[in-house]
């Protein structure tokens, strides 16, 4: 399964990428974001199965992001 990260911490970011690579191998870290408008073209272009993402982020939160691709 693909799998998209976004949060604005990288510290965060960072951990998940070793959580998911060391304990789901089965998922594959297709990319990350920084915030919710690069959390929006990422998923656009890569389209993932799962996306992990913080709600308090700059230029778009997470629901912002969520909405943003519903539309």
């Amino acid at each position: 399964m693909k799998v998209v990260v976004v949060d604005d911490e990288k510290g965060i970011v960072d951990g998940l990428q070793k959580m998911i690579g060391r304990y789901i191998p089965e998922c594959e870290i297709v990319g990350v974001a920084y915030n919710g408008m690069e959390g929006v073209k990422l998923i656009q272009e890569r389209h993932p199965d799962i996306v992990i993402t913080d709600i308090r982020m700059p230029q778009a939160d997470g629901l912002d992001m969520i909405q943003m691709l519903k539309e």
